[in-house]
């Protein structure tokens, strides 16, 4: 992993750089974008070593529970005796009184994590950072040749979307963005994602909302780089 790791060599290198200026998120969404600004002093900054964890929203978590037809039903698998296995066949089966308890149990879970009503796990972006009216998460990729397009439960559901998704019930504007290895954006892998980030209809993939947050989606390359050393910045932005 090493030299190769992506939050390592890219992630933090950028965000050390910037927050040694002041208005650190402002810094970092014009690298990204100059047309764009934020005025707001984060509370939270998370990458690297601090990278943080999001519990799956529970908008997203209810509707799958009231649209069961979307879930890939075969990783439900063979019965091992479970009580988890047993709630989620029941489930599956339309048995209203489990479904009914499911609602209520996601409501009050704190955590909602490895649990029968739960077909979601928790995503890890690379950068995380909020404001009081500003979730700003972003994605890194070094030399990964392709990207995840699909979770157990869901089959078309790539990192991104997940992220974004994960604070969808936050109220507060989402700006996402890419940070990726400028070797990688010649691969059609690559230039499949970035063109379905334009498209509108791609954000359905956020099943559970109709979008209608400004989702301001960036690209920003990034050349072969160590901590600790000078690296150049090249963006270009979609949006």
């Amino acid at each position: 992993m090493g030299k190769y790791n992506s939050s390592l060599t890219r992630v933090v290198p950028l965000i050390d750089q910037l927050r040694e200026h002041h208005n650190f998120p402002n810094n970092l969404i014009k690298t990204i974008n100059g047309d764009y600004t934020i005025n707001e002093n984060p509370f939270e900054i998370r990458y690297g070593i601090k990278e943080i964890a999001i519990m799956p929203s529970k908008s997203l978590l209810i509707y799958l529970i009231n649209n069961l037809s979307v879930l890939n039903k075969a990783a439900l698998g063979k019965d091992d005796g479970t009580e988890k296995y047993k709630k989620r066949k029941q489930l599956f089966d339309l048995d209203a009184d489990v479904r009914s308890d499911a609602l209520s149990l996601i409501n009050i879970d704190k955590t909602c994590k490895n649990k029968w009503y739960v077909f979601e796990g928790y995503t890890h972006p690379d950068i995380y950072i909020e404001t009081k009216n500003y979730v700003i998460i972003g994605e890194a990729k070094r030399i990964e040749k392709t990207f995840t397009t699909k979770t157990k439960w869901l089959n078309e559901r790539d990192q991104l979307i997940r992220h974004i998704d994960s604070v969808i019930d936050s109220g507060k504007q989402i700006l996402s963005f890419l940070l990726i290895d400028e070797n990688l954006i010649g691969t059609e892998d690559y230039k499949t994602w970035l063109r379905n980030y334009k498209n509108k209809e791609y954000y359905k993939k956020i099943y559970h909302i109709e979008v209608k947050k400004k989702l301001i989606l960036h690209l920003i390359l990034i050349l072969d780089s160590q901590p600790g050393k000078n690296f150049k910045i090249n963006t270009g932005s979609n949006t």
